[in-house]
């Protein structure tokens, strides 16, 4: 079955929205712990390699993180994890062309 169209656009604006949430939670974080947060999750840095790049004893570091995520999961407690599943899905297939003649 072919999804309609309405539908993957009202997913992907959804997920913008659930973007700039996550982005304002991120940007209202101390730049410590964001740096931390960031450098963990998204460059996918461990532990001991973002205690190096940041300067931060090791206990330090993950007490910044634990913080950070505490705060992330607070503001951001609303948001229904199967409806940021869905954002997601929903994200990648917008902006991944097709091939002519592929149906989703």
């Amino acid at each position: 079955m072919i999804e309609p169209f309405t539908d993957r656009v009202d997913e992907a604006v959804a997920a913008s929205g659930v973007r700039a949430r996550l982005g304002a939670a991120l940007a209202g974080l101390p730049a410590s712990q964001r740096d931390a947060l960031l450098l963990l999750a998204w460059a996918g840095l461990r532990y001991e390699e973002v205690a190096t790049a940041t300067g931060a004893p090791l206990g330090t570091l993950q007490s910044r993180i634990s913080r950070a995520r505490a705060r992330l999961r607070r503001e951001l407690a609303d948001l229904d994890p199967a409806r940021l599943d869905a954002a997601d899905r929903a994200s990648s297939a917008i902006s991944q062309p097709r091939e002519r003649g592929e149906q989703r």
